[in-house]
């Protein structure tokens, strides 16, 4: 994915004047031709033709999205999919000189959608569908820590052996052989610290989602004392295998566990959002959100991955409403009708250093959407 690696990342591909057309491309997995999906993928540009805000586009906007249109077809039928990859995510502006493919090894459902901006709204879901979490498998003498992120198994750390199966007794019993075993703890004791030493650091620059431990129970139990509390809270599973298992083993084994663990991530989420909205450093709902978003006070936007909410926009000072006002009041500019505000507030959310979490598991728990804050909002 290059420089697009995180979600925010996608804020850098901006236009000044024309429309974005953004295209999300999956590869035939339920068995259709590529005829079969070229005859939906323009039966869709047909329809985002005739919506409400391509007619409203001047004669010169048209013609730029029709080209837009036009090479991302070319895309579909000739270049697609590029290197194996199963999803290609293309930004098109003709008008803007501006081409972009960012490629994915998970399944999108195939959409198109023209907007003064990037729609990255699927990609929030992609990327809270498949958050990036930890997995340290420890020994007495050896760990691994792997990152998942998107579907991929990282590997950014490994200990192979600490000295403690080289160590030979010296002295048949007494004071030999004590200290031998003292020596052989101090060194267990040590690679303990190490390692959690290290997941700190990993936890520091990835910010994991969640940990997972892997070991036997009472290694697990003492390697847990040298956890700092900040990751100990992180940690949402555990399970009984150890380093010298196979990278593709482990994450098999982690799987069977994901959905529980998933769950039990938003349900902090959702508990966190009731527990600060009592000091009002939270909020529920799409008004409050709105209200929030325009103050430039959202720290983490919340909502359900069905939620979608009809409204109007500014495309010049991103002012959001979800009345029947057609004029902005902020600037007097015509208002921009859109299916989904919440595309809106994901760029605003982005944009002023927020972060997103799409409820997948819980949704039902949340009014829709919702949003921790930075500060109060009375």
């Amino acid at each position: 994915m290059g420089e697009f690696s995180l979600l925010r990342d996608f804020l850098k591909i901006k236009t000044k004047r024309f429309p974005v057309t953004t295209a999300y491309l999956t590869k035939n997995i339920v068995g259709r031709g590529k005829m079969s999906y070229m005859t939906e993928l323009k039966k869709l540009i047909r329809y985002k033709q005739n919506k409400s805000y391509y007619r409203e586009l001047s004669e010169e906007e048209r013609n730029f999205v029709s080209q837009d249109f036009e090479r991302i077809l070319k895309f579909a039928n000739e270049d697609f999919p590029i290197n194996g990859k199963l999803t290609s995510v293309c930004f098109s502006s003709v008008g803007e000189n501006l081409w972009e493919v960012v490629n994915f090894d998970v399944p999108f459902m195939t959409e198109v959608e023209v907007q003064p901006f990037v729609y990255i709204k699927p990609l929030a879901k992609l990327y809270s569908h498949y958050r990036n979490y930890g997995l340290v498998l420890v020994d007495k003498a050896k760990a691994k820590i792997f990152e998942r992120r998107l579907g991929s198994n990282i590997e950014h750390f490994q200990v192979r052996s600490n000295q403690v199966e080289s160590i030979k007794y010296g002295g048949y019993k007494g004071r030999d052989e004590r200290s031998v075993e003292r020596n052989i703890h101090n060194i267990i004791l040590g690679h303990y610290k190490e390692v959690s030493k290290k997941v700190s650091e990993l936890d520091s620059k990835l910010n994991f989602n969640w940990i997972i431990l892997g070991g036997h129970r009472d290694v697990l139990n003492e390697f847990k004392k040298y956890l700092k509390d900040d990751i100990l809270c992180k940690v949402l599973g555990e399970m009984i295998i150890g380093p010298e298992v196979p990278t593709d083993d482990a994450f098999k084994k982690v799987e069977s566990m994901e959905d529980i663990i998933k769950a039990e991530y938003e349900k902090r989420l959702i508990q966190k959002v009731r527990e600060l909205s009592t000091e009002n450093y939270a909020v529920e709902g799409i008004q409050a959100v709105i209200i929030s978003s325009r103050k430039r006070a959202v720290k983490t936007l919340l909502f359900a991955e069905d939620f979608i909410q009809k409204g109007h926009y500014c495309k010049d000072c991103g002012l959001i409403d979800t009345g029947d006002a057609t004029k902005c009041p902020d600037c007097g500019n015509n208002l921009m009708i859109t299916n989904d505000v919440t595309e809106n507030l994901i760029h605003s959310v982005l944009e002023n250093g927020g972060n997103i979490e799409v409820i997948e598991k819980e949704k039902d728990k949340i009014p829709g959407i919702a949003a921790i804050l930075y500060f109060p909002i009375v």
